[in-house]
């Protein structure tokens, strides 16, 4: 389904996975928010994505064969993207390395999909 799946980001133009360890619904509200979306209030009213973001760990949707990227994410829900929570970042070896043992991050994304990604530089997000 659309808006639903493996989380993996492009650090310097190389595509990776997060792992799962300590992932939640914070950190997947985020997520779903640099992808676009944004759910409705009850009297309608577009908010930012503060529900309907689910986290999804264990590899769920499929472990594609690539680099950890980030581990240990940890976000508090508001901010705009994920390179703004605090997180640990791997190295291209070390995050090669990383990938045989660990489970990785997923988000199923609930609601209206209102823009494009939000790109920074050297990031970029997609499921």
């Amino acid at each position: 389904n659309e808006g639903e799946g493996t989380v993996e980001i492009c650090s310097d133009n190389i595509w990776g996975l997060i792992s799962d360890a300590g992932w939640n619904d914070s950190d997947a509200q985020v997520v779903c928010r640099q992808l676009g979306y944004e759910i409705e209030s009850e009297d309608h009213e577009a908010i930012s994505n503060t529900s309907g973001a689910k986290a999804i760990s264990d590899s769920f949707y499929g472990k594609p064969n690539k680099a950890i990227h980030y581990g240990s994410v940890n976000c508090d829900g508001s901010e705009q993207v994920i390179t703004n929570c605090h997180y640990v970042q791997y190295s291209l070896e070390y995050g090669k390395e990383l990938s045989n043992h660990v489970e990785v991050a997923g988000v199923n994304c609930q609601g209206n999909q209102t823009h494009d990604s939000i790109s920074i530089t050297n990031y970029l997000i997609h499921v």
